[in-house]
């Protein structure tokens, strides 16, 4: 059960005010910027030598104000643009079928191809950034217009350019209507249950929860949830889906412009009882992190990956009373310890940048015990199977044996991140936790951090390393 102290009439009666008090200033006081708007729009309409229609001069005005915020969040929307956005939230729009990010320098850049869709079939990649649409720029505009742009009628064209690695392109291509499945689900080997969420639709916290429930019937011991090119959506899902995992606090604290501030909590939850571990990345966003600080603040999860987006504000959809919608950021808000979330971002316990690896951790990271084995033969094993991955756990120069940090830290329970101002690794494991420089006796091979094993074994002492004849095998104490 959901305590929100009175969040839904907290919001009308900020949508009321901003009404009332629009119209109580226009009568009381003359605003001279308002005035000015207003002289200059009847001056453009009566006699500028082109003949403009006056919807478009109205909305370029209004882009211009929101523009000057420079607050990607707010947008406006006309009637038409609205109901597209809140059919995108719930998994269903017309379009290419790719999900786009403005990055924080102001590019947009494509985070996510559909299967089966225009975009995928015209070859787009995850990473090509969108220069043009219709012949038009986009960079530096706000996310809500690139969408806006990108949606469309099915059947209508749409040409475009991207920047790949290397190589400017053009495509064109024909929307579809495209739909995207919000929850999907698996049954992993080890009785380890799989969640992937690709957004938080009003249908979210119902549709996550059958899959949880589900799963757990079928034997699932474990659970996997990915969040990872999440944008977000609808505050209350995080919250609702909050409630699955704590029994009670607070999930969020929410300050407006004034200073005024409340928190919303959970009553009434469920303790999770089951190990979990969460897949992040930097295109987690909004509602995504929410549920991340939840997850991550409360103990309840082992977060994988790269630290989150760091958006933390707080929208409202404002219908206007001579049509159309805007979406103006009211409020900001802060996770359960009021550490704040916008421009921050959640910080992961193990930072991992590759995909394939991130899904690796998390299995790893679920399983009560792992076993590093290293053979005189120079082979190395993970739970008694040849670690074949790109960056291997372990490798043998010298005549010395040195080991990955960042496996160390997921397969013993640990923690792992780098700071970027002073250069140094952040390893933690069973309570030890030491700063490693990048250089002096570490290695660096292939982007990855390699420390000796005796330098680790000296450092972590909730490690122990067993001679056994032809190999060396790495574990935790017991």
């Amino acid at each position: 059960m959901l305590h929100r102290y009175r969040r839904s009439i907290l919001h009308i009666l900020c949508i009321s005010f901003i009404f009332s008090s629009f119209e109580t200033f226009a009568a009381e006081e003359k605003d001279p910027n308002r005035s000015k708007l207003i002289e200059v729009y009847d001056m453009i309409s009566q006699y500028h030598i082109k003949e403009i229609p006056k919807d478009e001069v109205s909305t370029a005005a209004i882009w211009g104000m929101i523009d000057a915020l420079g607050d990607p969040h707010t947008a406006y929307f006309t009637d038409r643009d609205f109901q597209e956005f809140i059919a995108s939230m719930e998994g269903t729009y017309n379009g290419i079928g790719v999900v786009v990010g403005q990055e924080h320098n102001g590019s947009i850049t494509i985070r996510q191809v559909y299967e089966n869709s225009p975009a995928k079939r015209a070859g787009l990649q995850p990473g090509d950034r969108l220069m043009e649409i219709d012949g038009k720029r986009v960079i530096d505009q706000s996310i809500e217009t690139v969408l806006n742009k990108l949606r469309g009628d099915a059947g209508s064209k749409i040409q475009m350019r991207f920047m790949s690695t290397d190589h400017l392109y053009e495509v064109e291509l024909i929307r579809e209507r495209i739909e995207v499945p919000i929850v999907q689900s698996s049954m992993l080997e080890g009785q380890t249950g799989y969640i992937q969420l690709s957004s938080f639709s009003q249908e979210s916290s119902q549709l996550f929860k059958e899959r949880l429930d589900k799963l757990i019937q079928e034997g699932a011991k474990s659970f996997v949830i990915d969040l990872r090119d999440n944008p977000g959506g609808f505050l209350d899902s995080a919250v609702s889906m909050s409630s699955f995992f704590i029994k009670e606090g607070p999930v969020l604290h929410v300050r407006n412009k004034n200073d005024n501030q409340m928190t919303i909590s959970v009553e009434n939850g469920v303790d999770f009882p089951f190990p979990l571990a969460l897949l992040v990345n930097e295109y987690s966003a909004s509602a995504a992190e929410v549920l991340a600080a939840v997850l991550k603040e409360y103990g309840k999860a082992t977060l994988i990956g790269a630290r989150t987006f760091g958006k933390g504000t707080v929208q409202e959809v404002i219908p206007l009373k001579s049509g159309g919608f805007l979406k103006l950021t009211l409020e900001e808000y802060f996770t359960p310890k009021r550490n704040r979330m916008d421009h921050t971002g959640v910080s992961p316990h193990i930072q991992v940048g590759d995909t394939g690896e991130q899904f690796q951790a998390a299995l790893y990271v679920l399983r009560e015990r792992n076993v590093l084995t290293l053979k005189s033969s120079e082979d190395v094993l993970i739970n008694y199977k040849a670690d074949r991955s790109g960056t291997p756990a372990a490798i043998y120069e010298d005549g010395k044996w040195f080991v990955s940090a960042r496996k160390l830290a997921y397969l013993f329970h640990g923690e792992i991140s780098y700071d970027q101002e002073i250069r140094k690794v952040r390893l933690k494991i069973s309570g030890d936790e030491y700063l490693w420089s990048l250089e002096g006796r570490a290695l660096v091979r292939k982007g990855t951090f390699y420390l000796p094993i005796e330098v680790v074994l000296n450092h972590y002492i909730g490690l122990e390393k067993i001679n056994a004849g032809d190999h060396i095998t790495l574990q935790l104490r017991k």
